[in-house]
């Protein structure tokens, strides 16, 4: 999830778009809390208000294509661009990580008894 604030003096309304995606890589954004999603690889874009002094998230979501080594890193760049004034632009980064394992344990202690301490 990434945030657009806008600081600036005016209600605004932001251009999103991904100019630096990987080759062959999709990128979505949702301004919806993930209702609908807008494809920005490729080229495509979408428009976001934000009032004065407010802030709203974006969802992304980075869909690599079949058939990438594991363990590596791949960066999208998203761009928001004031419509205000189309000088005041931020770029932000959101890297997919191929092959993440994320190693969770768990036990549990019982006492089938119902007697004394956990057996």
């Amino acid at each position: 999830v990434n945030t657009i604030q806008n600081t600036g003096n005016a209600n605004d309304t932001y251009t999103l778009t991904a100019p630096t995606v990987p080759s062959g890589f999709t990128v979505e954004v949702s301004t919806d809390g993930g209702s609908s999603w807008t494809t920005l690889s490729g080229g495509g874009s979408t428009t976001l208000a934000v009032n004065f002094g407010q802030s709203a998230n974006v969802s992304v979501r980075v869909t690599a294509p079949a058939g990438q080594s594991v363990l590596n890193g791949f960066a999208a760049t998203i761009r928001a661009v004031s419509g205000l004034d189309n000088t005041k632009a931020n770029n932000t980064i959101n890297r997919l990580y191929t092959g993440f394992v994320r190693l969770e344990k768990s036990y549990a202690i019982s006492n089938t008894t119902g007697v004394g301490g956990a057996t």
